[in-house]
């Protein structure tokens, strides 16, 4: 779990991601998902405008919020845990990373979530880090808009709130329009692994028959993460593969990966109807825990 800034959310009515190009928001109601919306916008400047529209149209007005950014809006790294206190591995970071990345420290929000122990590996942290004005736009537009923020998360943790891998290891294969595709490998409701698969960006386009080359590779690119898994993590093989990608030919790519991989792949279902899929990281970051 994230530590101070971004963190993995915790309760709260509305739940809110935010990237370049759409926003999309979740309402819950007694910890139940009762509505969900998106709108496209030209860029993060129209962030007040939409979010504003959005609240109006749900009546959500002045609603306690978690938010979920994308991954155009921060980067992050795994580094050795550094050996100091808890109280002030946070004040560690920055030296940690500081030789890693080319941006300047000082300029940068960071944070960090744990990485679940690997036999035989040094324990990890995941540190995750942002440009400050990125971070300050969006407070200042939940404050503009009288939305307390509970907290915020990345778009890899916003999604592993919607997984339920109590004591099984499952594989989620997440796509917004237009996006790469994203592999998260979660056991017991932590997030082990995430990686951004390139070149694929066309998936949620497919339609009957499907591109025989982009499903091979991709196909590839999945058993690459299947076999890190075992190879790496070293924790129990993948049990459940869920899909969720854009688009009306989410049943028929389950069915082709299914036979590639050898092993059965699931639509994500959500129990309400209507729901959009570019929304997915909104409700996971507004879901209750």
């Amino acid at each position: 779990m994230l530590k101070g800034l971004f963190s993995k959310s915790s309760s709260g009515c509305l739940g809110i991601y935010l990237r370049p190009d759409y926003v999309a928001l979740a309402v819950f109601e007694g910890g139940q998902l009762v509505s969900n919306k998106s709108v496209s916008i030209p860029s993060s400047e129209q962030w007040l405008t939409s979010i504003s529209q959005l609240v109006s149209e749900t009546g959500a007005k002045k609603l306690p919020v978690s938010l979920a950014i994308s991954p155009h809006f921060y980067q992050q790294l795994q580094v050795d845990k550094p050996n100091v206190p808890n109280d002030e591995l946070a004040s560690a970071l920055p030296f940690a990373i500081k030789d890693l990345i080319t941006e300047s420290v000082f300029e940068l929000a960071i944070d960090y979530y744990d990485v679940p122990p690997v036999p035989m590996m040094t324990e990890k942290v995941t540190v995750v880090y942002s440009q400050k004005s990125i971070i300050q736009k969006a407070v200042d537009v939940m404050a503009e808009l009288d939305l307390p923020i509970n907290n915020i998360a990345t778009e890899e943790l916003a999604l592993t709130n919607l997984m339920t891998a109590e004591k099984e290891t499952q594989m989620l294969i997440h796509q917004v329009q237009g996006d790469d595709v994203v592999v998260s490998i979660v056991r017991d409701n932590m997030l082990y692994f995430s990686r951004k698969i390139r070149g694929f960006q066309a998936l949620g386009q497919q339609v009957e028959p499907l591109d025989t080359f982009l499903m091979d590779g991709l196909g590839l690119e999945l058993q690459r993460s299947l076999d890190y898994v075992i190879g790496q993590l070293k924790i129990a093989d993948v049990s459940k593969i869920l899909l969720a990608v854009p688009g009306e030919s989410g049943d028929l790519i389950a069915s082709n990966l299914s036979e590639t991989l050898d092993r059965k792949v699931d639509v994500f279902q959500f129990q309400q109807q209507g729901v959009d899929v570019n929304a997915m990281p909104a409700i996971g970051a507004g879901v209750s825990q």
